[in-house]
């Protein structure tokens, strides 16, 4: 279980209890701020409890439902417009409107930590959206895993994430011509 520094001294009373429990090895301190239980906690939990307002997107969360095989260096963290930077080796981050970031959002759970990531349906068109941007390698992969599934995914759920967009006309022909 990974636990805030608030959420650490509600367990442990204080801050000289928690130092005494670190010690002792029954807590450990992460990160500046994190604290786990376990000595070397998941890192995609550590990063949703470090960023509990971002959604795992892209590669990662293709890696996460099999649409693709080879787990990515980093994980892609989707954020609003606004938010600040995120300075971390082992993020991606990517900048969307705010009132599109949680359009789709599923709740995944690792290690008791929720983790933010879309549903198949919304990274069928995230997939279509940013499909310059991925290697040719991880495109061809995700969209075969999404041939084999599309006849289970939602037509008016793709639609209802695909209207938003500006391009989505053009989403919608790519989504029909090389996918279905």
């Amino acid at each position: 279980m990974l636990l805030s520094y608030d959420e650490a001294l509600d367990i442990y009373g204080s801050d000289y209890q928690l130092k005494k429990a670190i010690s002792k090895h029954q807590i450990y301190k992460i990160e500046k701020g994190i604290y786990s239980d376990r000595k070397d906690p998941d890192v995609l939990a550590l990063m949703s409890k470090k960023y509990p307002l971002a959604v795992i997107d892209h590669e990662y969360a293709f890696y996460l439902y099999n649409l693709i095989r080879t787990k990515p260096d980093k994980i892609t963290l989707i954020t609003p417009s606004a938010s600040s930077r995120i300075k971390d080796d082992r993020i991606r981050q990517s900048f969307i409107q705010e009132d599109l970031l949680y359009l789709g959002v599923e709740i995944l759970e690792i290690e008791q930590e929720p983790i933010y990531t879309y549903n198949l349906e919304r990274l069928l068109v995230e997939l279509v959206r940013n499909r310059n941007k991925y290697p040719k390698t991880v495109y061809r992969e995700a969209v075969g895993n999404f041939r084999k599934i599309i006849k289970d995914l939602s037509d008016d759920l793709i639609n209802e994430y695909l209207e938003p967009f500006k391009n989505k006309d053009a989403y919608r022909r790519v989504i029909d011509n090389e996918i279905r």
